[in-house]
């Protein structure tokens, strides 16, 4: 396997792997073992949940095949998300503890319309770019690097 297929299939399963947490972290799988429900339905299930931010999660799990996408904009579960993904079944996996910020599940809820914008993103010099990062930054979040974290 080449460097650039190995990042390739990395980068991609990192991105199946986010969307199953923040589903997973928003419970979004227990309110679908009723049936089908579409996206505005399961934001109010969900309670406080962006119907536009999540339609896009439901698509992507979709994509990963862990949802089917069902006529009329609806989302239901597949056959293993339902056995391992829905709360009070007993081969239910539970989202695993978390020692940094959640990724996925508070991006999809809204801003309170009194929350302050927050700041614009700090440019990064050409000294900043060539600098190879230190392995602490691998724990850190792309959008906490680009908020200006250090490692």
């Amino acid at each position: 396997m080449t460097e650039t297929r190995i990042v390739e299939n990395l980068v991609t399963q990192a991105y199946g792997a986010f969307a199953l947490l923040a589903g997973m972290e928003l419970d979004l799988f227990s309110p679908l073992a009723d049936g089908p429900l579409s996206a505005p339905d399961l934001a109010d299930a969900l309670g406080g949940v962006d119907p536009v931010r999540l339609h896009r999660l439901c698509r992507a799990l979709a994509g990963y095949g862990l949802l089917t996408a069902e006529a009329g904009g609806r989302f239901a579960l597949t056959n293993e998300t339902a056995k391992t993904l829905v709360k009070g079944l007993p081969a239910y996996r539970a989202p695993p503890p978390r020692p940094m910020p959640k990724v996925g599940a508070p991006a999809l809820k809204p801003r309170p319309p009194s929350a302050p914008t927050p700041p614009p993103p700090r440019s990064i010099s050409p000294m900043a770019t060539r600098r190879a990062p230190s392995p602490c930054c691998a724990v850190l979040l792309p959008r906490q690097l680009l908020a200006g974290k250090r490692c």
